[in-house]
């Protein structure tokens, strides 16, 4: 560039146009939430032309809904724990967002896959109570077993247990929580299904099997768990056990 001397031109190019919006940000809130007041979110988004300037965000019950929130500028914040709000357990919410660039092009909005709000059980009673379809968040429970594709979860009191469909690296005795959906599994088994579960932190008090004749095995209804044809007594589904021959 030359220098700015009077009567002489200067050269200040180039000068660059920005014509396009940013591109559609991609939402990530989470499968599940505890909360009925809160929901966590992130987004991305980007423009190489001239940069994202805003972040808008919205939360409702339907993809692209304002129904909980409506939209609300983080300034170029790309998360939120977006606060004050008032969610239904067994509701699942869309959080959306919105991008505007320094040209103050406004992007197309785009919707998270919706996050569910699970409804607290205490214990796995309590969650094969809950219809089938329902998310929960399951209170810690001791890890009895664990196979390749599934684990199990089994009250210390040996009464009932549950299977969590999920491959892991969790160890028998470890103490975990789980949110996730109420459902059967391909094979017709009641299951907590599509769960999440953090690292577990500490260990509980190892399960023991429970002995029993064979005949005994199977057992009636718990909850809304059907139990076997005929069944009566403890449902032994999910529980450890050691059959005896005699």
């Amino acid at each position: 560039n030359q220098a700015n001397v009077p009567g002489e031109a200067s050269d200040l190019g180039p000068f660059y146009i920005d014509e396009t919006p940013p591109e559609t940000p991609v939402v990530d809130d989470g499968k599940y939430t505890a909360s009925t007041n809160m929901v966590n979110a992130s987004w991305s988004a980007s423009d190489p032309e001239s940069g994202i300037s805003e972040y808008e965000y919205a939360v409702g019950t339907s993809p692209l809904g304002t129904q909980i929130r409506d939209w609300t500028s983080v300034g170029p914040s790309t998360s939120a724990a977006i606060t004050g709000l008032s969610l239904s357990a067994a509701t699942t919410y869309y959080v959306s967002v919105r991008a505007t660039n320094h040209a103050g092009l406004v992007s197309s909005p785009a919707s998270s896959t919706g996050v569910k709000v699970a409804q607290p059980v205490p214990d796995i009673l309590a969650a094969k109570a809950v219809d089938d379809g329902t998310a929960i968040a399951l209170a810690p429970q001791v890890v009895s077993a664990v196979f390749p594709t599934a684990f199990y979860l089994e009250d210390p009191d040996r009464f009932t247990a549950i299977r969590v469909q999920a491959a892991s690296e969790l160890e028998p005795d470890d103490l975990v929580s789980v949110m996730g959906t109420m459902g059967l599994t391909n094979d017709g088994e009641r299951a907590i299904l599509d769960p999440v579960f953090p690292d577990p932190t500490e260990t509980g008090n190892p399960i023991m099997p429970v002995v029993m004749l064979a005949k005994t095995a199977g057992g009636g209804t718990q909850g809304k768990t059907p139990g076997t044809t005929g069944g009566v007594g403890l449902n032994t589904t999910g529980l450890l056990v050691k059959i005896e021959s005699k």
